[in-house]
């Protein structure tokens, strides 16, 4: 018969084991037909989306995770400039059946008379196994791909910062950049493929 203390440890080992495959879980059910994310140079990069069929001009929703699958905290930067919602230096990616990237749907020219903003970026701490999530959704505003019938493949990458104090206007820096001796990634990560069906609007029902 065990006693009180080691039974206790065994209970919060089986707790901690049931707390992380939930969260795994529930990661991977949030898309279909989403695989495992594959642990590149510490990071995991996945996609995925609650519906793989959406009607014409209907805005299709995303769900992006960064996640920490290394042994030791790490740190990512992110751009505040965005495309298709997200920073430059995590994008989305859609291609059509033939692989060729859809551009965006409205592209917005305008240039200050100051000249261009310097480089701004927000940092965000991942302690294993720590995930950074986003969502976003895509519109007739941002991809030209939800307006046309067809299937597509979307992917995201990221691409980490390698100067954690990049900014020629100081006021724009955030006092949250990483500590001096901190571990930044710097490197490149590729998401898993979704597929994405734009279909006709539903047929009216009988007069």
């Amino acid at each position: 018969m065990r006693d009180g203390s080691s039974t206790t440890a065994l209970d919060l080992l089986l707790v901690g084991l049931f707390i992380f495959g939930y969260s795994s879980a529930t990661a991977q059910t949030q898309g279909a037909g989403v695989p495992s994310a594959s642990c590149e140079s510490g990071l995991s990069l996945r996609i995925s989306t609650p519906e793989t069929t959406s009607e014409v001009d209907r805005a299709v929703p995303l769900h992006l995770e960064i996640q920490n699958c290394s042994q030791k905290e790490v740190w990512i930067g992110l751009s505040y400039e965005e495309v298709l919602g997200s920073p430059v230096n995590f994008p989305v990616v859609v291609r059509d059946m033939h692989r060729r990237p859809v551009l965006p749907g409205v592209i917005w020219f305008h240039e200050s008379p100051f000249g261009r903003p310097g480089p701004s970026q927000w940092w965000v701490r991942l302690a294993p196994p720590s995930v950074y999530a986003r969502d976003i959704t895509l519109t007739r505003y941002q991809s030209a791909f939800v307006m046309k019938s067809g299937k597509y493949q979307i992917t995201a990458s990221y691409t980490g910062i390698s100067n954690p104090r990049l900014a020629s206007n100081p006021r724009r820096e955030l006092s949250n950049a990483p500590p001096q001796n901190a571990s930044v990634f710097t490197e490149r990560v590729e998401s898993n493929s979704i597929s994405i069906e734009i279909v006709p609007h539903a047929a009216n029902g009988p007069n």
